[in-house]
């Protein structure tokens, strides 16, 4: 393969040979998507929408937006990420500038969300917090993160319950698919989990969840806290986002 590079003088007009190359061979803008069909796009390869700022990549020959899709986006070795129907809870911008969007479930319960392609996600996931005893506090609740392959389909969220007590200490697991952040108990046995938690940005400002109970209300979880003798616990939660 071979570079295609030109060295241009500045105030010397193209050639329109070359206004044509760059046109074909470059990226061209367009107002909407149903400019696609125009005529004059039959030689270009790329094009992007100023409307949602989507880039549409030739998949065949001829005129028409038939003949375009979005370009893939996703990551590399990993693939694209999933289409998801459902109406977003929130949507932030990140520091980056990449644009998100959230969908956050914190009912106890079951849930779901559609997936209407398949493929990435990312997630967090937090039981909820443990229950407490006259002498021990509740554990925090178990954390998963990171991103995850999905199927198409309804994909199953559960929210997990806070442990209440000695009797019923346990506290239910949170899930989204196959994906499990575990039940948590009472007891200050710190293999469970970290005591402040884990923070993360997957809303777009910090969120603490699965700590045990702090003073500083900075280190206390919001979800899958742990209760204390005289706190109750808070339940877990389920959190998704892709890019918009």
């Amino acid at each position: 393969m071979s570079l295609r590079w030109k060295n241009f003088v500045p105030n010397t007009p193209l050639k329109a040979a070359e206004v044509n190359d760059l046109a074909n061979n470059g990226c061209v803008q367009i107002d909407t998507a149903t400019d696609l069909d125009d005529p004059n796009l039959v030689d270009a390869n790329l094009a992007f929408d100023l409307a949602t700022s989507t880039l549409y990549q030739r998949q065949a020959a001829g005129v028409g937006a038939d003949k375009w899709k979005p370009a893939a986006a996703g990551l590399p070795g990993l693939g694209g990420w999933a289409d998801i129907s459902d109406t977003p809870t929130s949507t932030y911008t990140d520091t980056a500038g990449a644009k998100w969007n959230v969908w956050t479930f914190t009912a106890v319960g079951s849930h779901s969300l559609t997936i209407t392609k398949e493929g990435l996600i990312d997630i967090l996931i937090c039981s909820g917090g443990g229950g407490a005893t006259a002498s021990d506090a509740g554990q925090g609740g178990r954390v998963m993160d990171g991103v995850r392959p999905v199927p198409g389909g309804a994909l199953p969220i559960v929210v997990g319950h806070t442990g209440t007590g000695q009797v019923n200490g346990m506290s239910g697991a949170s899930s989204i698919g196959s994906v499990v952040a575990g039940p948590v108990s009472f007891g200050w046995g710190g293999a469970i989990n970290m005591d402040e938690g884990y923070t993360s940005m997957i809303t777009g400002t910090p969120l603490v969840v699965g700590s045990r109970f702090f003073a500083d209300p900075a280190k206390r979880a919001v979800y899958g806290l742990g209760a204390t003798p005289s706190t109750s616990a808070t339940a877990g939660v389920v959190i998704v986002r892709r890019p918009a």
